[in-house]
C-alpha cells in the first residue's frame, strides 16, 4: 500500500505542471490521484499508519500491538488528511469550499501532530515519524494553498480572458 500512496503522491505534482502549462488531460494526474491518495487515507488511514499489511487487515494477530488510542489516532488522521486532500482539489480546481475544508482538516491534523509529538520522545515509535512526515508533506501543501488567494489560480486559468478576469474580479 505505501508504493501506492508514493506512485499517487509523485503523480500529484506532474499534474499540476501539465495543469499550469495547459497541457490537455491534466485531470487524470491531477485530480485521480489525488482522488484515490484522498480514499486510502479515509478508508485504510489505520491501515496505513500502523504498518499493517491488506492480507493482515482481518487477522487479530496484526493489531496485537496496537493500543485503543493509537488505532484512534491513526483513524481521526487518516480522515484529517483526506479532508486536507479534498480542500487541495476544490483549491486548485477554485471550487467552493476549499479553504473551509482545508481550515478543518488542518485544525484536527494540528491537534494530532501535537499529541504525537508529546508521545514521540517517550515511545520513539515509527509511527510517530510515519505521522510527521505525511503531516508535514500533506498539511505544508494544504497551509500553503489556504493562504494562496484564489484569484491567483484564476489568473493562471483564464491569462488570455482578461475580460472575465475582470468579472471574476469584480463579484469578490
Amino acid at each position: 500500500m505505501k508504493k501506492i500512496e508514493k506512485i499517487l503522491a509523485l503523480l500529484t505534482p506532474l499534474g499540476l505542471v501539465m495543469k499550469f502549462l495547459f497541457i490537455p488531460g491534466y485531470s487524470l494526474l491531477l485530480i485521480f490521484p489525488l482522488m484515490f491518495l484522498e480514499l486510502i487515507y479515509f478508508i485504510f488511514g489505520f491501515v496505513l499508519f500502523n504498518n499493517i499489511s491488506l492480507t493482515g487487515i482481518f487477522k487479530k494477530a496484526s493489531y496485537v500491538d496496537i493500543t485503543p488510542l493509537k488505532m484512534l489516532g491513526s483513524i481521526v488522521l487518516g480522515w484529517s488528511l483526506s479532508l486536507v486532500i479534498s480542500g487541495i482539489i476544490f483549491k486548485i480546481q477554485s471550487y467552493n469550499g476549499g479553504a473551509l475544508q482545508l481550515i478543518s482538516g488542518l485544525t484536527t491534523t494540528l491537534i494530532i501532530l501535537i499529541v504525537a509529538l508529546i508521545k514521540r520522545p517517550k515511545t520513539k515509535s515509527q509511527f510517530y515519524n510515519a505521522v510527521f512526515s505525511r503531516i508535514i508533506i500533506i498539511g505544508g501543501l494544504g497551509l500553503i494553498l489556504l493562504f494562496t488567494p484564489s484569484i491567483l489560480f484564476h489568473k493562471i486559468n483564464y491569462h488570455d480572458d482578461p475580460e472575465y478576469l475582470e468579472q471574476l474580479n469584480s463579484q469578490n
